[in-house]
């Protein structure tokens, strides 16, 4: 199993989102899956705990200019796939 959550626009004010992200991504790790936690946050893109600090892509921006670029780098990818 392999899993990528993508959490977008998430701060600290958003502690229930931010906290059922991170019990999953244990979760999955724990049941032996691969998982990633992408957080996009201008603010508080980090992991808030340590433990699941290697598998989180922090990215410190919008959550709008950050989906367009991640897609897109996968525009690109298809097209050079193709050539």
């Amino acid at each position: 199993l392999r899993v990528c959550i993508v959490e977008v626009g998430c701060g600290v004010n958003v502690a229930t989102c931010r906290n059922v992200s991170e019990w999953t991504v244990r979760r999955i790790k724990e049941e032996g899956g691969t998982v990633t936690l992408v957080r996009i946050n201008p603010d508080f893109p980090q992991a808030d705990d340590d433990d699941i600090g290697d598998i989180t892509i922090s990215i410190m921006a919008h959550g709008l200019e950050s989906l367009k670029q991640i897609n897109q780098f996968y525009q690109d990818l298809k097209v050079n796939d193709l050539n």
